[in-house]
């Protein structure tokens, strides 16, 4: 081989392994959700034949599952507007209280309807704590 093909070869190879030196970036942290509540109760996942007992446990808790509880009500979604909270944050913002004054006036007009008041939250964080801060913007 002639000298320029040498040359030509070393410093593909340098260019070709170059990029294997980098330094990996550690992956960046969009917030402080971290935390969880260990006072929530857990469903147990099965006995190991196969019954997972999640049937008999919905059924006792009671909430409207399947039990009739809701049966004689009419769902009706979209009637009120959604109150949003901040990142983390189970309390309410200024401009979001005029939502909450139009469901008062709303449930002052119709006092035969009732509110489902639901809290979300979204997938950053433990399952646990998200069902905690879930169930804090709810109440």
């Amino acid at each position: 081989m002639n000298k320029t093909a040498r040359i030509f070869l070393t410093l593909l190879l340098v260019f070709c392994l170059l990029p294997a030196c980098t330094r990996k970036q550690a992956p960046t942290q969009l917030g402080n959700a971290t935390g969880g509540n260990s006072d929530l109760d857990l469903i147990p996942l099965g006995n190991g034949d196969g019954d997972w007992g999640l049937d008999d446990t919905l059924e006792a808790r009671g909430d409207g599952i399947g039990n009739g509880k809701y049966d004689d009500f009419t769902m009706v979604e979209g009637v009120l507007p959604s109150v949003y909270f901040g990142f983390d944050s189970s309390s309410i913002a200024a401009p979001e209280r005029g939502k909450l004054q139009q469901a008062a006036d709303y449930l002052e007009q119709n006092p035969d309807d009732h509110l489902l008041i639901e809290g979300h939250s979204d997938w950053y964080g433990t399952s646990e704590y998200n069902l905690a801060l879930g169930d804090r913007r709810a109440a």
